[in-house]
């Protein structure tokens, strides 16, 4: 018989009783969905009430365009605001737009002109107070003296037209009669470009990620980032993310769109706001300045790459020794081999030129400029995207500008006597582009005849300018600078180029005096970019130089009348 196994008594071992589960919470559909919603707004409630309370404090600077100037300004009341630039690259300080003062509302007696453009705009290497768009001024008001112009710069360094649309949507505050945009040069490397490591991102993003830059959250983060590193200046090193772009290719597609709808954008916001809208092509260097990358069409043998370096040597060689005949048919020959080449079609133009058939060279020399691989150079294909934009426009005022530097440069295209480098102006350069763009706006704005008789001579524009022979210097100065770095100092015949601003900074600095030679040498570059009249004022007086600083202090006046009486900051 089976015994059963021994039992547990219930008193020494009571049985485990389950812990009770616990009872799920149900929400109502309208609840859950309340609750989902908050839970995606909480970050933005969040984020707004730290970017009220960092603008009570006062943490981060105010990046509008637009500002009012402090206290109670018996006259001038607003100011362009030169910080607005950390909208677009950041913790970067770029040069422009010029803080100049206005007032608003805008007097009835005053026609207000905005420029809105690049490092071209602002004036670089220039002061801005000099610059083309100041000429403008200066030359309208002599052209209509019962009239008052005023021209405000907006010209900022190193942006595209996705900052133009941005800073255009801000300067309507100040009530301007006219809108120039003057821009193309940097749109493959400038904020958002295609090619660029600045905010490189879909098109519908751009803006928003400009709104994000201008919050002071954004800033302080940016302030107390440990791995943010130093800020470089060299932004012609730092903004290229490749500086080989064939033409026609993706990238080259890419930035072609952008400034086409870009441009469309300005032309709608201007008609939406009834301001009208002058929009112009962009001249640049095309017979003194070689391309900065070239690049063979792609499928080329390593034989055939080969076979046709030694085709253009010889051509270069023969070119060297002034045979241009020769050499132009070994360039052909090279032609046949490989073509789509920016050093070749260089080369092909230079000799051109020299045998006098400049409509040709021109024709060759911006073919070169086209098939640079390295896009700081507006090409062909943007002069076109401008004319359609004005096209389809219906109040929107077209300026040839590239066509007409190009007919008042030497036969064969600009060069040298225009341009520093590859995009900037001499200070002719400047003159010219201001009576340009002056009679623009003469004729197609405010239809009026142009009078000849009432342009100032070049002696009475720098009079009524105010210009120094330091400006020069300090121009040259900072073009050795460009040179000197990223692209264009691996450019073809760059040792070239460099030697003739070397040159030119050799002629200007010793036709100074002693005293004027020696207080520019111990003047910083930064200080040149910024407030060289300011500055020459400040050393001649530290240097005993009375005189010399108080004709500069006077200069000072002239250039910049709108802070006259104002409290310098200080360095």
């Amino acid at each position: 018989m089976a015994r059963k196994k021994p039992g547990r008594s219930p008193r020494s071992s009571p049985a485990k009783v389950p812990p009770p589960r616990p009872v799920p919470l149900k929400l109502f559909p309208r609840k859950l969905w309340l609750f989902r919603c908050a839970a995606v707004l909480l970050p933005f409630v969040l984020f707004g009430v730290l970017e009220l309370v960092f603008r009570v404090v006062g943490i981060g600077p105010d990046v509008r365009l637009i500002l009012r100037v402090p206290g109670q300004p018996a006259g001038l009341t607003h100011q362009l605001n030169g910080a607005v630039d950390l909208a677009y690259y950041g913790a970067a300080d770029l040069m422009g737009p010029e803080p100049r003062r206005f007032t608003l509302p805008k007097p009835k007696d005053t026609y207000r002109i905005v420029f809105l453009g690049e490092s071209t705009v602002i004036g670089f290497p220039y002061a801005p107070e000099i610059a083309f768009p100041r000429q403008v001024e200066v030359q309208l008001q002599q052209q209509n003296p019962e009239l008052r112009f005023e021209v405000l710069n907006v010209g900022i360094t190193a942006i595209n037209s996705f900052a133009v649309v941005d800073l255009l949507q801000q300067c309507l505050a100040c009530d301007p009669d006219l809108i120039v945009i003057h821009a193309g040069h940097n749109e493959f490397y400038g904020p958002g470009g295609p090619a660029s490591t600045a905010g490189r991102l879909p098109y519908s993003l751009i803006g928003p990620m400009f709104a994000l830059r201008r919050s002071r959250v954004l800033q302080f983060v940016q302030w107390i980032n440990p791995f943010r590193g130093p800020m470089r200046d060299d932004l012609l090193d730092t903004l290229p993310r490749t500086l080989e772009i064939p033409l026609d290719g993706p990238v080259f597609e890419q930035a072609r769109e952008n400034y086409r709808r870009n441009l469309e954008r300005a032309t709608s916001l201007a008609e939406r706001h009834h301001v009208p809208l002058l929009l112009s092509t962009m001249a640049c260097n095309l017979k003194d300045q070689g391309p900065m990358k070239s690049i063979s069409p792609a499928g080329i043998s390593s034989g055939e790459q080969t076979q046709w370096e030694r085709a253009v040597r010889n051509g270069e060689s023969l070119l060297q020794n002034g045979d241009h005949q020769a050499a132009l048919e070994a360039f052909h020959r090279a032609e046949q081999m490989i073509a789509g080449n920016a050093r070749l079609s260089y080369r092909i133009a230079q000799c051109l030129e020299a045998l006098g058939r400049n409509a040709e060279a021109l024709s060759a020399y911006q073919k070169a400029r086209d098939e640079d691989a390295c896009r700081f150079r507006a090409p062909s294909a943007f002069a076109q995207i401008v004319r359609d934009t004005v096209d389809k426009s219906a109040k929107a005022k077209f300026l040839d500008v590239e066509q007409l530097v190009n007919s008042e440069s030497s036969p064969a295209g600009p060069g040298a006597d225009d341009f520093l480098e590859h995009v900037h102006y001499t200070f002719d350069g400047h003159v010219s582009l201001g009576r340009i763009f002056a009679r623009g706006i003469q004729e197609q704005v405010l239809n009026r005849p142009w009078s000849p008789e009432r342009e100032p001579s070049r002696p009475e524009l720098e009079t009524l300018l105010g210009v120094v022979p330091e400006d020069h210097l300090a121009a040259y100065s900072s073009t050795i600078e460009v040179l000197q770095t990223g692209p264009l100092k691996a450019a073809l015949d760059a040792p070239r180029h460099e030697a003739e601003i070397t040159k030119r900074i050799g002629e200007c600095y010793y036709e100074l005096n002693p005293a004027r030679r020696e207080a520019f040498a111990d003047i910083p570059i930064n200080f040149m970019v910024n407030d060289l009249i300011g500055s020459l004022t400040y050393i001649h007086q530290v240097r005993g130089n009375a005189e010399l600083s108080q004709n500069f202090a006077r200069l000072a006046a002239v250039r910049r009348p709108w802070f006259v009486g104002v409290p310098p900051k200080p360095q």
